[in-house]
């Protein structure tokens, strides 16, 4: 960022101190910010995200105070609208990884913003950044940060080699991980660039390099351009055996006057080759190309993936993936004995503690392996004190950049979830002050093989079959078969975004407290009825080990507003309509447009906030749509013009139902008296109002055309228009129709577009509604999933009728009421 001086960055941040400034220039510095801010915002997630989850050590990196520095990045991101263009962009520049190693490195990480990435990318800047002068001298840095990068993003080495959180540790199993491989020789599947890779990474974190010199050998490339592809010559005494002649081959002229031959330097025969036709094959052995382009083969193919699919997103109870009653109860019954002795050189009891973690928390087995010791309440890892164990995680931000809106639920990084006292009771002993070496003392080979004999004597002893992959599996499928708790929960704890979830965990949001309770009461719900001697009277509870942890922030969505601060904002708009009278209103054409404008706000986010809606253009854009005698709407939000895959129909909370008919009226008696001004929108909104729309319409394919042209809300004006002002000239100001576009409305409503979405899932999941209601209101289904089908025992109206007492429940808390419209008062 040479090219970057204080002076420019003043011009950028106007009326900030001197001090911060300089902090800026230098943080700027240390990432090598580009000079036009290209992806800087990425860049910024990534560093604050490090910041969040080890503050000490990142001011001690940047050698900047943390207040300092978390407003200078707040500064950053409010100054962001001058170079918006370039600081939001989400490509790679070119040239950055060899040009600006470390800055590209911070921009690829914002895509992996997990505790294990954080703790190893930590690790690797802590070491650049304080050695980065011998680095840079010796032209090793792109070939560092390639190397880590490299090795990280691959899955086959990126427990092995960055599961330890010091330096020490983490060069020996690299050391580790490059002598298996160069012993193994061909016998490894890991692709001949990743040992390199690992000698790279080995020498950066050792920095003992050694001076480069230069060899100069001959490839087997090199080698055959000296041979003519054309001419061939026999192989003396061979009928089908031929060599390709050389080219001619030129040397300098000293060379030539040495008597110096440059052929002599190649073989008369190094490569042969044969004239002699293959061997013919029997009938029998030849391939069937009846079988190669069979279209029935393929159809069968692509319907049995189909089908496979389906079974797998309508898992049951009793599936084979999920450990079965007798079963879980023999695992536990074993897990929990105390009997000794090792296998494989591994405590046998220390196998049981970590198989116990396994199963619990739905991690897999490397994942377990590769958790650190918390030396503090807040650091990521198992933090112990005597009494209790907490398991610190730091899921993945749903959002980029931080947001910093009073108005919503604030968000935080870390936090700490109590483990049961049954697993508490089992693996305590094992955590003092070296239980990090006694885990990772062995090699996760070590330890996988360890347990697949453990469980194959289980199994022998049992008659059972049970795997390492059902243990790792058995939470996560039995939340999916049985559907009674929120699967984002288990993406909380295991700090793992799954695809199952991806959708749903963008709009939950948690607190401390509730992620404890409601995991405490899956624990309950499927474990402690199994032991022996295990009551749910005397069950672990989350009131009484996690109490004297509070919190004010949660995890998961950043969007979700406050309930005092949205029902404030509905109450100031409700009384600003009511506060008028019906002649008022329609005294002029400014005090009328005014007052729609503000009717239809009030009526959109209403819409918004009772059916879901997200963030899309022109909500509900007909009233054909709006289902009132089902009380249901039909929405399509997300989807194409010609396809229906998000295409659904949805519950309507009453208040939603009685003010879509006002606003039917209301845009009724609007049209009439704008009928002179407007008469455009006027007739639109006559049509709009009209109860027989869809009753002119005679043939079959006239409504569906009419159904795909509604359905795609971006495509039309919709009913619900805003009339403002413009400036055409200095003098001249003239009204301007606008629709109800996110870009508009964010002008108007202080909270986010999708705000509804995200108060509607923590509401319903608060309320312990079941997870196929949720996904039925919000259109969260995967692919296969049958919920709705022919044979299933839920139906359209079953599914309205359990949601609307809950949804009429939410609208009162928060203060929505239906509003006649003044219009359609009569004058006094």
């Amino acid at each position: 960022m040479n090219d970057i001086s204080e002076q420019t960055l003043s011009t950028i941040f106007e009326g900030i101190s001197d001090e911060l400034l300089t902090t800026i220039a230098k943080l700027l510095e240390m990432i090598d910010c580009p000079s036009d801010f290209r992806g800087l915002r990425r860049a910024l997630a990534t560093v604050e995200y490090l910041l969040s989850l080890y503050p000490s050590r990142i001011t001690l990196l940047f050698g900047i105070d943390i207040d300092v520095l978390k407003k200078s990045i707040s500064t950053i991101h409010y100054c962001e609208y001058k170079y918006s263009a370039e600081f939001s962009r989400d490509s790679h520049g070119r040239g950055w990884k060899s040009e600006r190693p470390i800055y590209s490195l911070l921009f690829i990480f914002s895509n992996n913003r997990t505790s294990h990435a954080a703790a190893a990318l930590l690790l690797f800047l802590e070491h650049y950044l304080n050695n980065e002068t011998k680095i840079v001298g010796q032209n090793r840095a792109e070939e560092s940060v390639r190397a880590f990068r490299m090795l990280f993003f691959d899955e086959s080495t990126r427990d092995e080699c960055f599961r330890e959180g010091s330096l020490g540790r983490t060069i020996n199993n690299i050391f580790a991980m490059k002598e298996r491989l160069k012993n193994e020789g061909n016998e490894n599947l890991l692709p001949r660039s990743q040992l390199g890779y690992l000698y790279q990474l080995e020498h950066f974190y050792r920095l003992d390099w050694a001076p480069r010199g230069s060899h100069e050998r001959k490839s087997a490339k090199h080698i055959r351009g000296h041979y003519s592809r054309k001419r061939y010559e026999r192989i003396t005494g061979s009928d089908n055996l031929v060599t390709p002649s050389l080219n001619t081959q030129r040397l300098p002229r000293f060379y030539e006057d040495a008597g110096v031959t440059k052929s002599e330097d190649l073989p008369d025969v190094t490569i042969i080759k044969s004239l002699s036709l293959p061997p013919p094959l029997e009938p029998y052995e030849e391939a069937s190309t009846s079988v190669v382009k069979d279209n029935a083969v393929h159809w069968f193919k692509t319907k049995k993936v189909n089908i496979d699919i389906r079974r797998c997103h309508n898992l049951l109870p009793t599936s084979r993936t999920i450990l079965q009653p007798h079963e879980l109860k023999i695992l536990l019954h074993s897990l929990t004995n105390t009997s000794t002795g090792a296998i494989g050189g591994i405590n046998k009891n220390l196998i049981k503690a970590v198989l116990l973690i396994v199963l619990i928390t739905a991690r897999d087995l490397f994942s377990v392996l590769s958790i650190k010791r918390a030396s503090t309440q807040k650091d990521i890892g198992f933090y112990f004190d005597g009494s209790k164990i907490l398991l610190n995680v730091a899921p993945e931000p749903t959002t980029l950049s931080p947001i910093n809106n009073e108005l919503l639920l604030p968000v935080s990084s870390v936090v700490s979830i109590a483990l049961p006292n049954l697993l508490v009771k089992h693996i305590s002993p094992f955590f003092s002050d070296t239980f990090i070496e006694h885990v990772q003392q062995k090699k996760p080979v070590e330890w996988q093989n360890a347990i697949q004999r453990y469980l194959k004597n289980l199994n022998r002893k049992s008659n059972i079959q049970i795997s390492l992959t059902r243990i790792e599996h058995h939470l996560i499928n039995w939340i999916s078969a049985n559907e009674s708790c929120d699967p984002v929960l288990l993406d909380i704890l295991a700090e793992k975004i799954r695809y199952q979830s991806r959708s749903a965990r963008h709009y939950a949001y948690y607190t401390e407290n509730e992620i404890n309770d409601e995991l405490h009461s899956l624990w309950d719900m499927i474990f402690t009825a199994i032991p022996r001697n295990q009551t749910k009277a005397n069950a672990p509870s989350s009131l009484n080990t996690h109490g004297d942890l509070k919190t004010k922030s949660g995890v998961g969505s950043a969007f979700t507003p406050k309930l005092d601060a949205l029902s404030a904002w509905i109450k100031e708009v409700a009384a600003n309509l009511l506060s008028s009278s019906p002649f008022q209103v329609s005294s002029s054409l400014e005090e009328l447009v005014n007052y729609h404008n503000t009717y239809t706000l009030y009526t959109i986010i209403m819409l918004k906030s009772g059916t879901g809606y997200r963030a899309v253009y022109n909500p509900l854009p007909s009233l054909d749509l709006a289902l009132i005698r089902y009380q249901s709407i039909c929405i399509s939000d997300k989807d194409s013009k010609t396809l229906f895959n998000h295409t659904r129909v949805v519950a309507c909370p009453d208040i939603v139902k009685s003010q879509i008919m006002h606003y039917q009226a209301h845009i009724k008696a609007f049209a009439n008296l704008i009928a002179v001004n407007f008469s455009h929108f006027a007739q639109q909104y006559f049509t709009h109002s009209s109860h027989i729309q869809h009753l002119n319409l005679t043939s079959k394919t006239e409504r569906l055309e009419q159904f795909l042209s509604i359905k795609n809300s971006s495509g039309t004006d919709g009913m619900f228009l805003f009339f403002t002002e413009r400036d055409e000239h200095a003098n001249n100001i003239n009204k301007e129709v606008k629709n109800s576009s996110p870009a508009f409305l964010n002008t108007r409503f202080p909270f986010p577009l999708n705000f509804g979405r995200h108060y509607m899932r923590r509401y319903l999941q608060k309320n312990n509604i079941h997870q196929e209601l949720v996904k039925f209101q919000l259109g969260h289904w995967m692919t296969g999933e049958t919920a709705l089908e022919k044979y299933s025992e839920l139906n359209h109206m079953d599914a309205i009728h359990a949601l609307l007492p809950t949804l009429n429940s939410m609208m009162d808390e928060l203060g929505w009421r239906d509003i006649p419209s003044l219009l359609t008062r009569k004058r006094a």
